[in-house]
């Protein structure tokens, strides 16, 4: 569940990174993420990645893994 919705997925794992250049060192390597398959109660809806505050029943966090 992910508020009000019902979420199916699996856990996917890849280079994320922030803007345009990569090399500006706004990057996480191998960041585990929500792949999302199939959704009730969103419209196109691909993932989750973490952009909001830290907090462990959110999943990972790109913002955690960019401050340390």
């Amino acid at each position: 569940m992910y508020g009000s919705a019902s979420l199916t997925g699996f856990m996917g794992k890849d280079k994320v990174c922030l803007g345009t250049d990569s090399s500006a060192g706004y990057c996480v390597n191998s960041f585990d993420f929500f792949v999302v398959t199939d959704e009730v109660g969103l419209k196109e809806f691909a993932g989750l990645v973490g952009l909001g505050p830290i907090n462990v029943n959110n999943g990972p966090s790109l913002m955690q893994n960019l401050i340390t």
